[in-house]
């Protein structure tokens, strides 16, 4: 008996979905939002919200949005960096001009400094990583936070 109980538990419990234990969060005026309407997709800033709709500004137009319209939105929640993929891609970058340092260094084998292709491949291949984890990091986008367009006028929650 206890271990059917159990089992249905666990059963139970494994066919729900997790879902983020976030705050709500709410849209403001002012707050950048993006999202999709049954005419397309928007993406700008929050000019005002009612019980029923949004006011978004994009570009030098206010589109406004009814409520039962909006099949998705999104707010931008702060920034992300790309230090990871800016080193990998820098990785990728300074290991093909290795490779090219050390083939055009097979074609001059009279040099007196033979062996220092590898050396200068190693350099070309670290300083590609440095300068493109560098380059990443600085490079910012939007992180965006999926909200549900029900309940614009009070708040948006997860």
């Amino acid at each position: 008996m206890l271990a059917s109980r159990a089992s249905v538990v666990w059963s139970i419990l494994l066919a729900v979905p997790a879902v983020p234990q976030a705050a709500a969060q709410h849209v403001d005026p002012g707050a950048r939002v993006r999202g999709l309407t049954v005419g397309g997709r928007f993406d700008g800033r929050v000019a005002w919200i009612s019980s029923d709709s949004l006011a978004v500004v994009q570009r030098r137009d206010t589109a406004v949005h009814a409520q039962r319209d909006i099949r998705a939105l999104d707010l931008a929640t702060g920034s992300r960096r790309h230090l990871w993929t800016g080193a990998a891609i820098g990785a990728g970058i300074g290991a093909a001009t290795g490779v090219a340092i050390i083939v055009a260094a097979d074609d001059n084998r009279d040099s007196e400094l033979e062996g220092l292709e590898i050396l200068a491949a190693g350099t070309a291949l670290l300083s590609g990583t440095v300068l493109g984890g560098i380059t990443g990091a600085l490079i910012q986008s939007p992180r965006w936070t999926r909200v549900r367009p029900s309940g614009l006028g009070v708040s948006i929650s997860f």
